[in-house]
């Protein structure tokens, strides 16, 4: 009877320790990563990004802080440089498909809709020594006031 109740109290404790290891890997270690990118995105660090491998409610925030992230990276940039990312001037793409173009077109519409009316597209050729690979696709932006 002593055994059997030692045996019971030692499954019990194994069972709270692999629920606390599961619990630490599963909430607690994604939840420090988040914030610690939250905490260098306010210390300064702008643009960074936080690899996302959730599929539920922390993969949202992820998603949110990496979009948050992006945008005062870019707020930033426009600050220092004074570079205008809504108003595209022109875009180009080298090699024999415009498909990687296409996809920064979609991936960027929230930056320009709206903004121009519409988006001039180039083949670009390279140039021998050049490094413009095949798909590579090249943008180039109005500096604010510089185009009246």
């Amino acid at each position: 009877s002593f055994l059997l109740a030692a045996g019971l109290a030692l499954v019990v404790v194994a069972l709270v320790l692999v629920s606390n290891v599961l619990f630490i890997n599963r909430v607690v270690e994604p939840v420090a990563v988040v914030s610690d990118a939250a905490r260098r995105i306010s210390g300064g660090s702008y643009g960074i990004r936080i690899d996302n491998h959730y599929q539920d409610e922390l993969g949202e925030l992820v998603d949110n802080i990496n979009d948050m992230s992006l945008k005062i990276s870019q707020a930033e940039q426009i600050q220092q440089d004074n570079v205008d990312f809504s108003m595209p001037l022109l875009l180009g793409y080298t090699g024999l498909s415009d498909e990687m173009l296409r996809q920064y077109i979609q991936d960027s519409r929230y930056l320009w809709e709206g903004h121009v009316a519409g988006l001039e597209r180039v083949q670009l050729s390279s140039v021998v020594g050049t490094h413009a690979g095949p798909g590579a696709v090249a943008v180039a932006y109005f500096k604010s006031g510089a185009v009246k």
